[in-house]
C-alpha cells in the first residue's frame, strides 16, 4: 500500500523518504490535495544500466573548459 506524503514533506525529509524508497516503500505525492505523482522504488529489471565512462564520453564528445560539449562565446 502506498503512503500519502504532501510536496511540503518532500521538501523537509526527500533523503529520509528516498531511503524509504530504497527500502521497497511507495508513495503517493499529494499537490494542494489532489495525487499529483508517485514515488517507488526500481526493480532490478526497470534500473537503468550504468555506461563504462569511456562510452558514455565518446556518445556526448569531450569536456571543454567551460564544462559543456561545446562553449558558446
Amino acid at each position: 500500500m502506498d503512503t500519502l506524503i504532501a510536496m511540503q514533506d518532500i521538501r523537509n525529509s526527500l533523503a529520509s523518504i528516498a531511503d524509504r524508497a530504497e527500502g521497497g516503500e511507495s508513495f503517493i505525492v499529494v499537490r494542494n490535495s489532489p495525487p499529483a505523482f508517485r514515488i517507488a522504488p526500481l526493480s532490478d529489471a526497470d534500473a537503468p544500466q550504468k555506461a563504462d565512462a569511456p562510452t558514455a564520453e565518446r556518445e556526448r564528445g569531450p569536456r571543454t573548459s567551460c564544462g559543456l560539449s561545446r562553449c558558446k562565446g
